[in-house]
Protein backbone atom coordinates (compact mmCIF):
# COMPACT_ATOMS: atom_id res chain seq x y z
CA UNK A 1 0.00 0.00 0.00
CA UNK A 2 1.09 3.58 -0.63
CA UNK A 3 -0.53 6.99 -0.33
CA UNK A 4 -1.05 9.83 -2.81
CA UNK A 5 -1.29 13.19 -1.06
CA UNK A 6 -2.62 16.65 -1.91
CA UNK A 7 -2.43 19.67 0.37
CA UNK A 8 -5.72 21.55 0.19
CA UNK A 9 -4.72 25.11 1.01
CA UNK A 10 -7.07 27.61 2.59
CA UNK A 11 -4.44 30.22 3.46
CA UNK A 12 -0.92 30.78 2.14
CA UNK A 13 -0.04 33.18 4.96
CA UNK A 14 3.42 32.96 6.47
CA UNK A 15 3.73 32.61 10.23
CA UNK A 16 6.23 33.82 12.76
CA UNK A 17 6.66 36.75 15.17
CA UNK A 18 4.58 38.93 12.85
CA UNK A 19 1.53 36.61 13.02
CA UNK A 20 -0.67 38.89 15.13
CA UNK A 21 0.28 41.86 12.95
CA UNK A 22 -1.52 40.12 10.09
CA UNK A 23 -4.77 40.74 11.95
CA UNK A 24 -4.56 44.51 11.66
CA UNK A 25 -7.85 45.31 9.96
CA UNK A 26 -7.96 41.87 8.29
CA UNK A 27 -10.96 39.56 8.68
CA UNK A 28 -10.43 37.24 5.69
CA UNK A 29 -9.20 33.86 6.92
CA UNK A 30 -7.71 33.14 3.50
CA UNK A 31 -5.16 35.89 4.15
CA UNK A 32 -4.08 35.11 7.72
CA UNK A 33 -2.58 32.12 9.49
CA UNK A 34 -4.80 29.21 10.47
CA UNK A 35 -4.64 25.54 11.49
CA UNK A 36 -7.00 22.60 10.96
CA UNK A 37 -7.63 20.93 14.33
CA UNK A 38 -10.91 19.06 13.72
CA UNK A 39 -12.03 17.19 10.60
CA UNK A 40 -15.26 15.26 10.09
CA UNK A 41 -16.77 13.78 6.92
CA UNK A 42 -20.54 14.15 6.64
CA UNK A 43 -21.57 11.16 4.56
CA UNK A 44 -24.93 12.76 3.75
CA UNK A 45 -23.58 15.74 1.81
CA UNK A 46 -20.02 14.53 1.13
CA UNK A 47 -18.44 17.61 2.74
CA UNK A 48 -15.51 17.70 5.16
CA UNK A 49 -16.45 19.83 8.16
CA UNK A 50 -13.39 21.56 9.59
CA UNK A 51 -12.74 23.14 12.97
CA UNK A 52 -9.99 25.74 12.62
CA UNK A 53 -7.65 27.65 14.86
CA UNK A 54 -7.59 31.27 13.69
CA UNK A 55 -7.52 34.50 15.66
CA UNK A 56 -10.40 36.18 13.82
CA UNK A 57 -13.12 33.81 15.10
CA UNK A 58 -13.86 32.37 11.64
CA UNK A 59 -13.35 28.84 12.95
CA UNK A 60 -15.94 26.62 11.23
CA UNK A 61 -15.55 25.73 7.53
CA UNK A 62 -16.36 23.07 4.98
CA UNK A 63 -14.31 21.59 2.17
CA UNK A 64 -16.00 20.01 -0.85
CA UNK A 65 -13.82 17.22 -2.35
CA UNK A 66 -15.87 17.28 -5.56
CA UNK A 67 -15.24 20.97 -6.34
CA UNK A 68 -12.07 21.41 -4.24
CA UNK A 69 -13.62 24.51 -2.68
CA UNK A 70 -13.63 25.78 0.90
CA UNK A 71 -16.59 27.66 2.39
CA UNK A 72 -16.97 29.46 5.71
CA UNK A 73 -19.97 28.59 7.88
CA UNK A 74 -19.92 32.05 9.42
CA UNK A 75 -19.11 31.33 13.05
CA UNK A 76 -17.84 34.91 13.28
CA UNK A 77 -21.44 36.09 13.61
CA UNK A 78 -21.66 34.65 17.14
CA UNK A 79 -17.97 34.59 18.15
CA UNK A 80 -16.38 36.59 20.95
CA UNK A 81 -12.72 37.54 20.84
CA UNK A 82 -11.38 34.66 22.94
CA UNK A 83 -13.00 31.92 20.86
CA UNK A 84 -10.24 31.05 18.41
CA UNK A 85 -10.54 27.33 17.71
CA UNK A 86 -12.74 24.25 17.54
CA UNK A 87 -10.35 21.61 18.90
CA UNK A 88 -11.55 18.01 18.55
CA UNK A 89 -15.01 19.30 19.36
CA UNK A 90 -17.45 18.42 16.58
CA UNK A 91 -20.11 15.73 16.91
CA UNK A 92 -22.65 15.02 14.17
CA UNK A 93 -26.14 13.88 15.09
CA UNK A 94 -28.24 13.52 11.93
CA UNK A 95 -28.71 16.96 10.41
CA UNK A 96 -27.17 18.74 13.40
CA UNK A 97 -23.61 19.40 14.51
CA UNK A 98 -22.74 20.02 18.14
CA UNK A 99 -19.50 21.91 18.63
CA UNK A 100 -17.50 23.72 21.28
CA UNK A 101 -14.93 26.49 21.32
CA UNK A 102 -11.41 26.69 22.71
CA UNK A 103 -9.03 29.58 23.39
CA UNK A 104 -5.34 30.44 23.27
CA UNK A 105 -5.11 33.29 25.79
CA UNK A 106 -2.93 33.03 28.89
CA UNK A 107 -4.14 32.90 32.48
CA UNK A 108 -3.81 36.66 32.97
CA UNK A 109 -6.98 37.02 30.88
CA UNK A 110 -8.86 34.08 32.33
CA UNK A 111 -11.31 36.09 34.44
CA UNK A 112 -12.01 38.48 31.57
CA UNK A 113 -12.75 35.81 28.98
CA UNK A 114 -16.37 34.61 29.35
CA UNK A 115 -15.76 30.92 28.61
CA UNK A 116 -16.12 28.51 25.72
CA UNK A 117 -19.51 27.86 24.15
CA UNK A 118 -21.28 24.61 23.48
CA UNK A 119 -23.20 25.33 20.28
CA UNK A 120 -25.56 23.69 17.84
CA UNK A 121 -25.40 24.15 14.07
CA UNK A 122 -28.43 23.06 12.03
CA UNK A 123 -27.44 21.85 8.57
CA UNK A 124 -30.96 22.41 7.25
CA UNK A 125 -31.50 26.00 8.40
CA UNK A 126 -27.77 26.98 8.50
CA UNK A 127 -28.46 28.56 11.90
CA UNK A 128 -26.43 28.53 15.11
CA UNK A 129 -27.82 28.15 18.61
CA UNK A 130 -25.72 28.67 21.74
CA UNK A 131 -26.65 25.95 24.22
CA UNK A 132 -24.43 26.76 27.19
CA UNK A 133 -21.17 28.12 28.55
CA UNK A 134 -20.57 25.01 30.66
CA UNK A 135 -17.85 26.42 32.95
CA UNK A 136 -17.49 30.21 33.00
CA UNK A 137 -14.03 31.56 32.13
CA UNK A 138 -12.73 28.21 30.91
CA UNK A 139 -12.62 27.08 27.30
CA UNK A 140 -13.45 23.68 25.87
CA UNK A 141 -10.71 21.42 24.57
CA UNK A 142 -12.83 18.46 23.43
CA UNK A 143 -16.34 17.00 23.51
CA UNK A 144 -18.01 13.62 23.06
CA UNK A 145 -21.61 12.40 22.95
CA UNK A 146 -23.56 9.69 24.73
CA UNK A 147 -26.14 9.10 22.00
CA UNK A 148 -28.15 6.64 24.10
CA UNK A 149 -28.85 9.14 26.88
CA UNK A 150 -28.59 12.30 24.73
CA UNK A 151 -25.80 13.77 26.84
CA UNK A 152 -22.73 15.71 25.67
CA UNK A 153 -19.53 15.66 27.73
CA UNK A 154 -16.60 18.03 27.54
CA UNK A 155 -13.24 18.85 29.07
CA UNK A 156 -12.07 22.38 29.78
CA UNK A 157 -8.73 24.16 29.79
CA UNK A 158 -6.81 25.55 31.63
CA UNK A 159 -8.79 24.31 34.64
CA UNK A 160 -9.56 20.68 33.69
CA UNK A 161 -13.24 20.44 34.54
CA UNK A 162 -15.26 17.54 33.16
CA UNK A 163 -18.83 18.63 32.46
CA UNK A 164 -22.04 17.23 31.00
CA UNK A 165 -24.91 18.81 29.13
CA UNK A 166 -28.26 17.03 28.88
CA UNK A 167 -29.77 17.77 25.47
CA UNK A 168 -33.25 16.79 26.68
CA UNK A 169 -33.39 19.05 29.73
CA UNK A 170 -30.76 21.69 28.98
CA UNK A 171 -29.09 20.98 32.34
CA UNK A 172 -25.33 21.48 32.68
CA UNK A 173 -23.36 19.69 35.41
CA UNK A 174 -19.77 20.30 36.49
CA UNK A 175 -18.53 16.78 37.25
CA UNK A 176 -15.23 17.80 38.83
CA UNK A 177 -11.54 17.91 38.00
CA UNK A 178 -9.92 15.22 35.89
CA UNK A 179 -6.96 14.93 33.52
CA UNK A 180 -7.68 16.47 30.13
CA UNK A 181 -7.47 13.92 27.29
CA UNK A 182 -6.51 14.96 23.78
CA UNK A 183 -9.92 13.82 22.58
CA UNK A 184 -13.14 13.34 24.60
CA UNK A 185 -14.62 9.89 24.18
CA UNK A 186 -17.82 7.95 24.87
CA UNK A 187 -17.92 4.21 24.24
CA UNK A 188 -20.68 2.27 22.52
CA UNK A 189 -22.61 2.05 25.80
CA UNK A 190 -22.42 5.80 26.42
CA UNK A 191 -19.73 5.73 29.11
CA UNK A 192 -17.41 8.73 29.18
CA UNK A 193 -13.80 7.66 29.82
CA UNK A 194 -10.79 9.45 31.21
CA UNK A 195 -8.12 9.47 33.91
CA UNK A 196 -7.94 11.27 37.23
CA UNK A 197 -5.25 12.15 39.75
CA UNK A 198 -1.46 12.24 39.62
CA UNK A 199 -1.40 8.46 39.20
CA UNK A 200 -3.77 8.71 36.20
CA UNK A 201 -6.32 6.23 37.52
CA UNK A 202 -8.82 5.20 34.89
CA UNK A 203 -12.49 6.13 35.23
CA UNK A 204 -15.73 5.79 33.36
CA UNK A 205 -18.88 7.82 33.98
CA UNK A 206 -22.53 7.77 33.03
CA UNK A 207 -25.53 9.42 34.71
CA UNK A 208 -27.09 6.08 35.71
CA UNK A 209 -24.10 4.64 37.57
CA UNK A 210 -22.04 7.76 38.28
CA UNK A 211 -18.25 7.46 38.44
CA UNK A 212 -16.47 4.13 38.40
CA UNK A 213 -12.85 4.86 39.36
CA UNK A 214 -10.52 1.91 38.87
CA UNK A 215 -7.54 1.19 41.10
CA UNK A 216 -5.14 1.28 38.16
CA UNK A 217 -4.32 3.70 35.38
CA UNK A 218 -2.87 3.73 31.91
CA UNK A 219 0.08 1.40 31.18
CA UNK A 220 3.55 2.74 31.76
CA UNK A 221 5.55 4.06 28.80
CA UNK A 222 9.08 5.35 29.40
CA UNK A 223 8.57 5.15 33.15
CA UNK A 224 5.27 7.02 33.48
CA UNK A 225 1.59 6.49 32.65
CA UNK A 226 0.84 6.80 28.95
CA UNK A 227 -1.33 9.74 27.95
CA UNK A 228 -4.92 9.00 27.00
CA UNK A 229 -4.85 10.67 23.60
CA UNK A 230 -6.98 9.59 20.66
CA UNK A 231 -9.58 6.96 21.34
CA UNK A 232 -12.02 4.92 19.30
CA UNK A 233 -14.46 2.19 20.31
CA UNK A 234 -14.56 -0.26 17.40
CA UNK A 235 -18.14 -1.42 16.84
CA UNK A 236 -17.15 -4.85 15.51
CA UNK A 237 -14.59 -6.14 18.03
CA UNK A 238 -15.75 -4.04 21.00
CA UNK A 239 -12.24 -2.88 21.88
CA UNK A 240 -11.21 0.67 22.71
CA UNK A 241 -8.18 1.71 20.66
CA UNK A 242 -5.96 4.25 22.43
CA UNK A 243 -3.25 6.30 20.73
CA UNK A 244 -0.78 7.95 23.08
CA UNK A 245 1.49 10.97 23.08
CA UNK A 246 4.52 8.75 22.62
CA UNK A 247 3.06 7.05 19.54
CA UNK A 248 2.34 3.75 21.29
CA UNK A 249 -1.05 2.13 20.64
CA UNK A 250 -2.96 0.03 23.18
CA UNK A 251 -6.33 -1.62 23.23
CA UNK A 252 -8.58 -1.72 26.27
CA UNK A 253 -11.29 -4.35 26.61
CA UNK A 254 -14.03 -2.51 28.56
CA UNK A 255 -15.51 -5.81 29.76
CA UNK A 256 -12.38 -7.43 31.18
CA UNK A 257 -10.60 -4.07 31.75
CA UNK A 258 -7.41 -5.49 30.29
CA UNK A 259 -4.92 -3.48 28.25
CA UNK A 260 -2.99 -4.96 25.35
CA UNK A 261 0.05 -3.40 23.72
CA UNK A 262 -0.24 -3.35 19.92
CA UNK A 263 2.94 -1.51 19.00
CA UNK A 264 4.43 1.77 17.87
CA UNK A 265 3.66 2.08 14.15
CA UNK A 266 5.94 5.02 13.36
CA UNK A 267 9.27 6.35 14.56
CA UNK A 268 7.71 9.75 15.30
CA UNK A 269 5.64 10.42 18.39
CA UNK A 270 1.88 10.91 18.83
CA UNK A 271 -0.99 9.08 17.20
CA UNK A 272 -3.45 11.73 16.12
CA UNK A 273 -6.58 9.81 15.26
CA UNK A 274 -8.14 6.54 14.15
CA UNK A 275 -10.72 5.54 11.57
CA UNK A 276 -11.89 2.11 10.40
CA UNK A 277 -11.98 1.54 6.65
CA UNK A 278 -14.47 -0.56 4.71
CA UNK A 279 -11.66 -3.13 4.42
CA UNK A 280 -11.61 -3.54 8.20
CA UNK A 281 -8.18 -1.95 8.57
CA UNK A 282 -7.60 0.78 11.14
CA UNK A 283 -5.99 3.88 9.67
CA UNK A 284 -4.27 6.68 11.54
CA UNK A 285 -1.83 9.57 11.33
CA UNK A 286 1.31 9.99 13.39
CA UNK A 287 4.00 12.52 14.12
CA UNK A 288 4.68 15.23 16.61
CA UNK A 289 5.68 18.79 17.27
CA UNK A 290 9.15 19.58 16.01
CA UNK A 291 9.16 16.56 13.72
CA UNK A 292 8.95 17.64 10.10
CA UNK A 293 7.71 14.32 8.79
CA UNK A 294 4.25 13.03 9.66
CA UNK A 295 2.99 9.81 8.13
CA UNK A 296 -0.08 7.65 7.67
CA UNK A 297 -0.25 4.10 8.91
CA UNK A 298 -2.63 1.16 8.77
CA UNK A 299 -3.19 -1.71 11.20
CA UNK A 300 -4.47 -5.11 10.11
CA UNK A 301 -6.30 -6.60 13.07
CA UNK A 302 -6.26 -10.10 11.57
CA UNK A 303 -2.52 -10.34 10.96
CA UNK A 304 -1.73 -7.91 13.80
CA UNK A 305 0.59 -6.06 11.45
CA UNK A 306 1.25 -2.34 11.00
CA UNK A 307 1.90 -0.73 7.61
CA UNK A 308 3.70 2.58 7.13
CA UNK A 309 1.81 4.17 4.22
CA UNK A 310 4.31 6.97 3.73
CA UNK A 311 4.82 10.64 4.41
CA UNK A 312 1.98 13.13 4.30
CA UNK A 313 3.83 15.09 1.63
CA UNK A 314 2.56 16.91 -1.46
CA UNK A 315 5.25 16.82 -4.18
CA UNK A 316 3.47 19.48 -6.27
CA UNK A 317 3.57 22.02 -3.44
CA UNK A 318 6.79 20.56 -1.99
CA UNK A 319 5.41 20.76 1.55
CA UNK A 320 4.87 18.14 4.27
CA UNK A 321 2.39 17.92 7.12
CA UNK A 322 4.18 19.17 10.23
CA UNK A 323 1.69 18.03 12.89
CA UNK A 324 -1.22 15.92 11.68
CA UNK A 325 -4.40 16.47 13.69
CA UNK A 326 -7.47 14.20 13.61
CA UNK A 327 -8.47 11.93 10.76
CA UNK A 328 -11.70 11.24 8.92
CA UNK A 329 -12.57 9.09 5.93
CA UNK A 330 -14.94 9.58 2.99
CA UNK A 331 -17.15 6.73 1.70
CA UNK A 332 -14.66 6.06 -1.13
CA UNK A 333 -11.84 5.50 1.36
CA UNK A 334 -10.06 8.85 1.03
CA UNK A 335 -8.51 9.99 4.31
CA UNK A 336 -8.46 13.66 5.33
CA UNK A 337 -6.30 14.92 8.17
CA UNK A 338 -5.71 18.42 9.50
CA UNK A 339 -2.48 20.20 10.35
CA UNK A 340 -1.54 22.46 13.23
CA UNK A 341 1.43 24.21 14.84
CA UNK A 342 3.47 24.77 11.70
CA UNK A 343 5.98 27.47 12.67
CA UNK A 344 6.41 29.02 9.23
CA UNK A 345 3.08 28.87 7.41
CA UNK A 346 -0.64 28.31 7.80
CA UNK A 347 -1.78 24.73 8.21
CA UNK A 348 -3.45 22.78 5.42
CA UNK A 349 -6.18 20.20 5.01
CA UNK A 350 -4.50 17.06 3.66
CA UNK A 351 -6.23 14.68 1.24
CA UNK A 352 -4.72 11.19 1.20
CA UNK A 353 -5.73 8.52 -1.33
CA UNK A 354 -4.51 5.01 -0.64
CA UNK A 355 -3.40 2.71 -3.46
CA UNK A 356 -3.40 -0.99 -2.61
Amino acid sequence: MKVRVKARILSRAKRGPEYEEQLEGETDTRKIGCSFVTVHCNHDDGLIYCGLTTLNGDIFWTYDPATQQFASLGYQQIAEEYEVKIHRSLVQDGSVFYGATAGLHDNTKRMVAPGGKLFKYDLTTKQYEVLAVPTPHDYIQTIGMDRKRRVIYGHCHPVPHLWSYDLSTGETKNLGLTNVPEGMFCDNDGNAWGTVGKDHRLFKYNPDDGFTIFDFGMPQVLGRPASMGNLMHAPDDGLIYIGTGTGVIFTLDPKSMRFEYLGKPLAASRCHGFVIGADGLIYGAGGGKGEAENSLFAYDRQSRRFYDLGLIYDPDEDIANRVAHCVTMTPDGTIFTGETDHPKRAGCLWECKIDK
